[in-house]
C-alpha cells in the first residue's frame, strides 16, 4: 500500500499516524516536490504497475484550483474511477482547501467551504487544541507528533467528514474532506 502526497503537510501528518498506528505502507514520494497534477497522476499510474496493491492519492484542492487545473483533476478521478487497471486499486483523498481541514473536523463540524488555507488557518487556530499550529515538520513530528495529540478526537473527524457532500465534478468550489477512507482502509477509529 502506498500513500501519493505530494505536500509537505500531508507527509509529515501521514509519517506520524504510520509511527503512532504501527503501520505497514510506503509513503510516495519520499521527498516533497512540488509537481503537478499530471504529474501526480502519472506517478499514481506508475505506481499501480509496481509492487503496489493499493494507492491512496491525496490532493489538496486549493492547488488545482489556483493552478486552473480543475478539468485535469476531474478527468484523473474520472480515470481512476473507470480503467480495470486503476479503479480496484486507487482511492482519491480529496481536501479542499487542504488537509488542515481535516484537522479542523477533529474540533468542529462543518460543511463551509474555505477558498485556501489562510481562511481556514483562522478558524484552526481558535480550536484550543491548535492554537499554536503551524505548517513545519517539528510542529507535527515532535515527540508527541500532531497525529497522536489529536489522536482521541479521531472518531470525531471521521463522524464530522462524513457528513461533508461528496465529490462533484460541476462543483469546485465546495468543502471535501474524504481521509475517513484512509482512517477505514487501516481500521483505526
Amino acid at each position: 500500500m502506498a500513500l501519493v502526497a505530494d505536500g509537505e503537510t500531508e507527509q509529515w501528518y501521514f509519517k506520524g499516524m504510520k509511527q503512532t498506528e504501527n503501520l505497514t505502507c510506503t509513503i510516495k514520494p519520499e521527498f516533497p516536490e512540488t509537481k503537478t497534477i499530471e504529474a501526480e497522476f502519472e506517478k499514481v499510474q506508475e505506481l499501480v504497475h509496481s509492487e503496489y496493491d493499493y494507492i491512496f492519492w491525496i490532493v489538496d484542492v486549493d492547488v488545482v484550483n489556483k493552478e486552473g487545473k480543475w478539468h485535469v483533476l476531474v478527468d484523473s478521478i474520472n480515470a481512476c474511477e473507470q480503467r480495470d487497471d486503476l479503479k480496484e486499486k486507487v482511492c482519491v483523498i480529496l481536501n479542499n482547501p487542504c488537509l488542515e481541514y481535516w484537522l479542523l473536523l477533529h474540533f468542529k463540524q462543518t460543511t463551509k467551504y474555505f477558498s485556501n488555507y489562510s481562511t481556514l488557518k483562522k478558524e484552526l487556530l481558535k480550536t484550543a487544541k491548535l492554537q499554536d499550529y503551524e505548517k513545519s515538520e517539528k510542529y507535527y513530528l515532535s515527540k508527541n507528533s500532531l497525529y497522536k495529540r489529536l489522536r482521541s478526537e479521531l472518531p470525531q473527524a471521521v463522524q464530522h467528514a462524513k457528513m461533508i457532500a461528496p465529490f462533484n465534478g460541476k462543483q469546485p468550489h465546495q468543502a471535501l474532506c474524504n481521509m475517513f477512507k484512509v482512517m477505514e482502509y487501516f481500521n483505526i477509529s
